[in-house]
């Protein structure tokens, strides 16, 4: 493919494209409120803009640790809930 997209956080890209970076530290108080959902494996997030993933990223953290906690000792159920809470997560496609 052709040359890598740099994108600078500015405020003229905020201005220009609606562009908002949220910081992890306020994607996880907002996922503390829905806490149980967030860590629950075959739950849905529908992250419409997506920009950096950082609630996505934050999501499939939370889920792996639920996972790791409840199958850590079977590699096999481990891998498969895993596998479930990967598949599970949701994106806006762009």
């Amino acid at each position: 493919m052709g040359e890598k997209e740099i994108f600078v956080k500015s405020k003229e890209r905020v201005t220009e494209h609606g562009e908002v970076f949220t910081p992890p530290h306020i994607v996880d108080t907002m996922l503390d409120l829905v806490k149980g959902e967030s860590e629950r494996i075959d739950s849905r997030f529908l992250e419409s803009a997506c920009g950096e993933g950082n609630f996505l990223k934050q999501v499939l953290r939370r889920k792996l640790s639920t996972v790791q906690q409840k199958y850590g000792k079977n590699e096999f159920e481990r891998r498969h809930y895993a596998l479930l809470a990967f598949l599970s997560r949701s994106h806006s496609g762009r």
